[in-house]
């Protein structure tokens, strides 16, 4: 469930994500944590090699995103940034790093801390995101993370959802 509202790369919303029961999981975020419980053996993240994007459900992939960890997490280089993600900050950051994106420093920060706990435990998490407008708007949405290894077997990768 998510509820998209533009917002100006000049205003500072306060921002926070909470982690859930992956036992709330349902619809197609389930579908997509199921499908990446299919590809894992022993105990170990898929990598990103193996794992197929286009067979997530398709309405998941416009607000999807994969991004690399950059010196053990304290940055992240975006892999893949879909255009739901752009619609909602503004920016394609296919490329970038997540350091350099607006809204605000504590919406950065959120997100490469986030990001950092997933690949450093290298289990799914579930996790509610409330963006809160100064002004009274906000964006709610269930975020689904998923670790994925790199060719050396290490969890190096979080895709977004």
């Amino acid at each position: 469930m998510a509820v998209f509202m533009a917002i100006s790369p000049n205003q500072r919303p306060d921002y926070e994500q909470k982690e859930m029961s992956l036992d709330l999981i349902d619809g197609d975020l389930a579908k997509a944590l199921d499908y990446w419980r299919s590809l894992t053996l022993d105990d170990r993240a898929p990598s990103w090699s193996e794992f197929d994007l286009m067979k997530l459900p398709l309405s998941l992939i416009p607000k999807c995103h994969v991004c690399d960890a950059v010196d053990g997490g304290k940055d992240f280089l975006c892999r893949f940034w879909g255009t739901g993600i752009t619609d909602l900050v503004g920016d394609d950051m296919t490329g970038k790093l997540i350091s350099t994106m607006s809204p605000s420093t504590q919406f950065v920060d959120t997100m490469i801390r986030e990001m950092r706990v997933t690949i450093t435990s290298k289990e799914p998490r579930l996790l509610s995101s409330h963006l809160h407008h100064q002004y009274g708007s906000s964006i709610f949405q269930i975020l689904l993370r998923l670790p994925l290894a790199n060719q050396h077997g290490e969890v190096a990768h979080c895709l977004t959802h």
